[in-house]
């Protein structure tokens, strides 16, 4: 699996310094704050021109933790499990 180019990243538009912190929280950031800033960071990418790419980044990488593509870290992983498990029976990649 080869790593999708990145050059995509400059039209992000979660690009902007401070912006670190809202896509990802720190280490000991209760759930009830964790929810609410991914809540405001997928706001940022519902109207990201590079969302697609951003997620397909994060999944094939695999991208663990933060905000990516408009998805958290538990959707991610449960997107990755379903593309992983269509490659093991031989189905088209998502």
């Amino acid at each position: 699996m080869s790593i999708p180019s990145v050059s995509w990243q400059a039209r992000a538009g979660c690009r902007h310094p401070g912006d670190r912190e809202l896509f990802f929280g720190a280490w000991d950031e209760k759930p009830e704050d964790r929810a609410g800033r991914e809540i405001a960071a997928k706001a940022v990418c519902i109207l990201c021109p590079v969302k697609r790419e951003c997620l397909t980044l994060a999944v094939l990488t695999p991208i663990r933790f933060g905000v990516w593509g408009g998805t958290g870290e538990d959707e991610r992983a449960l997107i990755r499990r379903r593309w992983l498990r269509r490659q093991q029976q031989g189905g088209r990649a998502a």
